[in-house]
This record gives structure tokens, C-alpha cells and sequence, in this order.
């Protein structure tokens, strides 16, 4: 319904700005000494969105929505990404080029955390 889906485009975006805000603390970028570049403040939001994303895998009382909202929230990421790309000024004709290029560094990040936190699930210290 269409407002189904205003309310999963609502929640997505609630969820990818408060993500975009921890992202872009400037504690990551001074004391944290992550230079303030794209790739890693890219790095850092996608870290974030993984939080969500594995957060919104276990949620029980309606997996749909939560599925639903997942979606939402990648396709809002891929969004910020391009508008981000632009900002960079590359030439209007590469920018897809370049969010392809982004996108699977991303899915590279999200496996590596994924792979990381299976790994080590029963590691108590």
C-alpha cells in the first residue's frame, strides 16, 4: 500500500541519517585519525548501515517490515553515494562507473564484518 510504503521510506531514512550523524562524528576524523576523505568516511557509513542491517535481521515482530525497511535503507544509501560521487566533481558521465565501483567495495566491507563477526561470535575476551 502507499502507505506502507511512505512509512518504510520514513523509517529508512530515520535510520540511515542517524547512521550518516554517528558516521560523521568528528571524533572518527580527529582522535580516531580516519582521514576525512571519501573512501574512508564511505567506510565509516557503511560500517553503520551494517549495524542496522544486522539489527533488522534479527527483529521478530514483523521480519517483513524489517526486510522491507533493509531495502529502503540501501537504496537511500546508494542515493547519499551518488549525490557524495557528485560532490567529489567527477565528470557527470563517470558517476555511475563510479557508485558501481563504490557498490562493491561496499558488499567487500559488509562480507569482511559479516565473516569477521562469525568468526568470532563465541570469543568472550
Amino acid at each position: 500500500s502507499f502507505q506502507g510504503q511512505q512509512k518504510r521510506i520514513i523509517l529508512g531514512e530515520r535510520l540511515f541519517r542517524s547512521a550518516h550523524y554517528r558516521a560523521n562524528d568528528p571524533r572518527w576524523y580527529t582522535e580516531g585519525r580516519i582521514p576525512f576523505e571519501f573512501r574512508p568516511r564511505h567506510a565509516m557509513i557503511t560500517m553503520h548501515i551494517w549495524f542496522l542491517h544486522k539489527r533488522l535481521l534479527i527483529d521478530t515482530v514483523d521480519p517483513h517490515l524489517a526486510l522491507l525497511v533493509q531495502e529502503e535503507l540501501f537504496d537511500i544509501l546508494w542515493n547519499d553515494t551518488r549525490a557524495r560521487i557528485r560532490a567529489e566533481g567527477v565528470n557527470e558521465l563517470t558517476v555511475n562507473k563510479h557508485l558501481k565501483d563504490v557498490q562493491q567495495l561496499t558488499f567487500l566491507h559488509l562480507t569482511h564484518y559479516d565473516h569477521a563477526f562469525q568468526e568470532f561470535a563465541n570469543d568472550d575476551g
